[in-house]
């Protein structure tokens, strides 16, 4: 082969191996402050509590089922959830993931953390989503916005910002399985 042929082989191929993953679901919601009193029963269990009321939302954005067997939620200490085999999400459901309870009347997908708390930093943290090969499939970081006792949610530029900012969210503080555009 050529030395010039070999060099643009060599760029393709560290482009191709180092280019980062990407797929179409996507964190789109956390709370990892529920309000004090029953107004942070995020769970609807009837019970308030700082760990279990806690969670992060996926939304499918693509136009096909995603297989997200044996992929992992984390924050920046450890995994605190592995999606058993067989969990698919079709395209524009949602998949909430609680620090524990029983959550009750949830839309779309709802698990508790297998780690049996998702210890959400309320002063910022990284929460991050890997497919089973370990691949960052999205990541988001936040500050002390989330002490705020309502939702980080992504708005229509990718940023996080409070849920009771959303034209759609009417003075809601969070809105697990529901997703509100703006």
């Amino acid at each position: 082969m050529h030395q010039l042929g070999r060099m643009w082989l060599a760029v393709i191929l560290t482009w191709w191996i180092a280019a980062p993953a990407s797929a179409d679901v996507r964190i789109v919601e956390l709370l990892p402050d529920p309000p004090n009193d029953i107004a942070g029963d995020a769970n609807h269990d009837g019970n308030r509590s700082a760990i279990e009321d806690e969670f992060v939302e996926l939304l499918n954005t693509g136009n096909a089922p995603m297989d997200l067997s044996n992929w992992t939620l984390s924050d920046a200490a450890k995994v605190r959830h592995t999606f058993p085999a067989g969990t698919t999400l079709a395209p524009r459901e949602t998949l909430v993931v609680f620090g524990g309870g029983q959550p009750q009347g949830i839309k779309g997908h709802v698990f508790t953390a297998v780690a049996g708390t998702l210890s959400l930093n309320n002063n910022g943290d990284v929460v991050t989503l890997r497919d089973s090969a370990m691949e960052i499939m999205d990541s988001i970081s936040y500050d002390s916005a989330g002490q705020r006792d309502q939702s980080l949610v992504r708005n229509g530029d990718g940023e996080l910002v409070l849920h009771t900012s959303l034209e759609g969210a009417q003075d809601a503080l969070y809105s697990p399985g529901v997703v509100i555009t703006q």
